[in-house]
């Protein structure tokens, strides 16, 4: 993809003005593509303790990759005629499955009535125990997916996990490298492993001095660097169960491909169909309050819709969709109507949650003014 050409001043001065985190300074790291084309990318600030924050650096993006894994699905549910209004242990085996009606609309959409373990059990579970734990977390007595119920995008991660293994007979994160991200030149999102660590084939080459890192401060205290999250060891077990790994240049690409796939200006092979991905994006779940993200807001299927109740402001337009990550810090953006993608991950927010949501608001709103100065170009 070319090099960025175009001056998006707005955008690059409200990049420089990153919420300041007062024990180890703020690191940003960006990539904005219109019309399949990039108007700018980078990288500044600090990454790791001691290490300056490059554009090829590799964030734990958790939730950010919600869009790659409901395009996955997509690919998925096309492929293998799944009905996601159907109960899914018509395709899935699974104790958590055999006696509710959990829907994979209801696993994407965040009413499938599912619990989470514990924080640090979450964390820790390596990927080959992840179906025992989640086989504890059944609904709680009366679920109903139309009324207000528990909901873990951890546990529905996992069933993701295990319905990719059941159907495709491959590892989860090896599917993901070999049928949808190596064959847009996105492979550096991955979701674990490509390669196989059963087999002797070493998982972890070249990661060790990429891996970035965000302060874990909210609030006026101190912060601490998640050094655990960018280790190595953790980043070669993440799954869908906890989100990919990936730099804002390759989660940014991948949504251009997506957005221009969508137009029909770029087909990929490796993509579900236009028609069956537009039709997909605009499923929604009517607005209601929503346990994991607490507060009111419609949701697709797996990704964040009606943008402006997510805190993305007024600006996108209706066919939008997005998510955002560790706690606000980082997002991925795109608007198929003015094929605009914007990807952004912070280090640190200085100041908490609502600080980063004002932020990312200014932000997107500079995006579009931006955009609207530079006239024709790239249409």
């Amino acid at each position: 993809m070319p090099e960025p050409t175009v001056v998006m001043p707005r955008v690059e001065a409200h990049l420089a003005t990153v919420p300041p985190d007062p024990f180890l300074g703020p690191g940003v790291q960006w990539w904005v593509s219109h019309a399949g084309r990039v108007l700018t990318a980078g990288a500044a600030g600090v990454g790791f303790p001691g290490r300056d924050l490059g554009v090829d650096a590799l964030f734990p993006l958790f939730c950010a990759t919600r869009p790659v894994m409901s395009v996955a699905m997509a690919k998925l549910v096309e492929d293998y005629d799944i009905d996601i209004e159907a109960p899914l242990r018509n395709w899935l085996s699974h104790p958590v499955l055999e006696h509710y009606e959990i829907r994979l609309a209801d696993v994407l959409s965040h009413t499938a009535g599912l619990s989470a373990p514990d924080a640090l059990t979450a964390v820790l579970t390596p990927p080959a125990l992840r179906s025992g734990l989640v086989a504890g977390l059944a609904p709680s007595a009366g679920w109903d997916s139309s009324k207000l119920s528990d909901y873990s995008e951890w546990t529905s991660g996992v069933l993701c996990e295990l319905l990719i293994g059941e159907l495709t007979e491959q590892r989860p994160s090896e599917w993901l490298h070999t049928k949808l991200l190596a064959p847009l030149g996105t492979d550096e999102v991955s979701f674990g492993p490509a390669a196989d660590p059963q087999a002797g084939e070493d998982t972890k080459v070249g990661l060790t001095d990429r891996i970035a890192c965000y302060w874990g401060n909210e609030g006026s205290g101190p912060a601490v660097p998640g050094l655990w999250f960018s280790t190595p060891h953790f980043v070669a077990e993440l799954g869908p169960a906890l989100g990919g790994l990936g730099s804002m240049r390759s989660l940014g690409l991948f949504l251009t491909c997506v957005v221009e796939h969508l137009g029909g200006s770029c087909i990929h092979a490796s993509l579900p169909s236009p028609k069956f991905l537009a039709r997909w994006l605009s499923w929604r779940r009517p607005p209601r309050w929503d346990r994991v993200l607490e507060r009111n807001c419609a949701f697709g299927l797996g990704v964040m819709v009606d943008l402006e109740s997510h805190g993305f402001g007024t600006r996108p337009s209706a066919s939008s969709f997005a998510h955002t990550g560790w706690c606000g810090r980082c997002l991925a953006f795109a608007d198929p109507r003015d094929r605009l993608v914007a990807a952004v991950a912070v280090t640190g927010t200085g100041g908490g949650e609502e600080v980063i949501r004002r932020w990312r608001i200014e932000f997107i709103d500079a995006l579009y003014e931006d955009l609207a100065e530079a006239g024709p170009w790239g249409t």
